[in-house]
């Protein structure tokens, strides 16, 4: 066997394990990404789990903010697995945050919505920015205070161009929003990450594949 025929056996045996890892991975945020806007949240209040420490964290940070809870919103993934969110609302009820489990951690998302179908969100600590004129979202890192001060502000900014937000005083409301959410910007803050995934894993294939074909050759 020479070098080269090694080294590519290597190859072939390095990007097949790669493929084994990310595939099934993509395959799931593909799932989720093409059925987003046909999905609903359900009101999950009645048999929601108790939260997890880490969005338990989350929410006591929300109780000085001036938020209040709300109830739990769920949803059935493709996978057959069920998740929830936990909702709290501002004093105004013109915000409301969903608090999500993340592995071990938690993300919140602020939302404030317009009556022409506009959002503005914040994320905390993650998330994907948009900037587009019916839909902008942000990302602060720092804490969970900095992340509602900063909603504020949207929202404020947003009010000047699409007038009061929407308030949402009851779980009927936030299940609305959701649904004018998914029908007009379903998968927006996702789009980036799948098409990266789907990008990278369709070179991985490539890459078998010419290894492959070099390793065919060379028998012929």
């Amino acid at each position: 066997m020479t070098t080269a025929r090694l080294l590519d056996l290597i190859v072939v045996v390095v990007l097949v394990t790669v493929l084994i890892v990310v595939l099934p991975r993509t395959w799931a945020m593909w799932r989720i990404y093409a059925g987003i806007r046909q999905r609903r949240l359900q009101d999950g209040s009645s048999f929601a789990p108790p939260p997890s420490p880490a969005v338990a964290a989350l929410a006591a940070h929300l109780q000085p903010l001036g938020f209040g809870r709300i109830g739990e919103r769920t949803l059935v993934l493709p996978d057959g697995g069920r998740r929830f969110e936990w909702d709290f609302v501002d004093a105004a009820s013109t915000t409301y945050v969903a608090i999500v489990p993340i592995g071990a951690g938690a993300r919140m998302v602020c939302y404030s919505a317009f009556a022409d179908g506009t959002f503005v969100e914040t994320a905390y600590p993650a998330g994907t920015a948009v900037r587009r004129p019916d839909l902008v979202a942000e990302v602060v890192r720092t804490s969970p205070e900095d992340a509602v001060a900063a909603h504020r502000q949207l929202l404020s900014r947003a009010s000047s161009d699409h007038g009061s937000a929407l308030t949402n005083r009851t779980m009927a409301d936030l299940l609305e929003r959701d649904a004018t959410y998914r029908e007009r910007h379903g998968g927006a803050t996702l789009r980036r990450r799948v098409y990266t995934w789907v990008g990278f894993t369709a070179l991985v294939v490539l890459a078998v594949a010419a290894v492959l074909v070099r390793l065919l050759v060379a028998d012929g």
